[in-house]
């Protein structure tokens, strides 16, 4: 194809690959969105992997979309140059020529996996990761965390809060879940007032059958629980 014509230096520019068809226009058919394709990583950026998935087409994976539970600080966390990795599109942009790749895609998402296997009432055991002025925010699972509120220590009649500290694995109960926002709420709060219900229904059940049961109080139940 003649691109230009320059008379007086006597001079025509050709062009081989103007007469090609334009492999970013054939990509969103050949790979749509949600399809899997293999690269090969041909560079590492801070913020992500560029995979080369065939000859002059780059895919970029941006680090956000590499792992759902690490908080990765570099793409070399996951991936070297030179790795065949297996990739998931998300998107095909060919006026701007950007392919963009997704890794965690094709893994399970671990926050669908716990709201799948949990509900609200249950109970869990986690590690306490960081404390704030408003709550301490736990981690029930590697990448999951879930908040619990100030309000949802266990206050001891009123008088004393439960202090917890950081690395403390502790037991509590879930009492909210948010999937959309990918939220989680805990209480120690509610998991000691069903241990104390649960005393306090085993306390009726031994006062109320049996000779000589009227000798047993109260205070002499949960004595012995102690």
């Amino acid at each position: 194809m003649v691109l230009g014509v320059d008379p007086q230096a006597r001079r025509i520019s050709l062009g081989l690959k103007q007469i090609e068809a334009n492999p970013w226009h054939q990509l969103a058919d050949t790979y749509p969105i949600g399809s899997k394709l293999t690269g090969k990583v041909r560079n590492l950026t801070e913020f992500g992997a560029f995979v080369e998935v065939e000859e002059g087409i780059d895919g970029l994976i941006h680090i956000s979309d590499m792992s759902w539970s690490k908080r990765l600080k570099h793409p070399s966390e996951v991936l070297k140059k030179g790795d065949e990795v297996e990739t998931m599109v998300l998107n095909v942009d060919p006026d701007n020529q950007r392919l963009s790749l997704g890794l965690k895609q094709l893994a399970t998402d671990i926050w669908d996996e716990f709201f799948e296997n949990n509900q609200v009432g249950s109970i869990v055991e986690g590690k306490v990761m960081r404390i704030t002025n408003f709550g301490a925010f736990v981690e029930l699972a590697e990448g999951i965390e879930g908040l619990i509120h100030v309000s949802e220590f266990d206050d001891k009649g009123g008088q004393e809060k439960v202090e917890l500290k950081v690395d403390e694995v502790t037991s509590m109960k879930i009492i909210k879940l948010s999937p959309e926002e990918r939220k989680i709420g805990l209480s120690i709060r509610a998991l000691k007032s069903d241990n104390y219900e649960a005393d306090w229904d085993s306390y009726g059940e031994g006062a109320g059958g049996g000779s000589g049961s009227s000798q047993v109080t109260l205070g002499d139940h949960f004595k012995d629980q102690s």
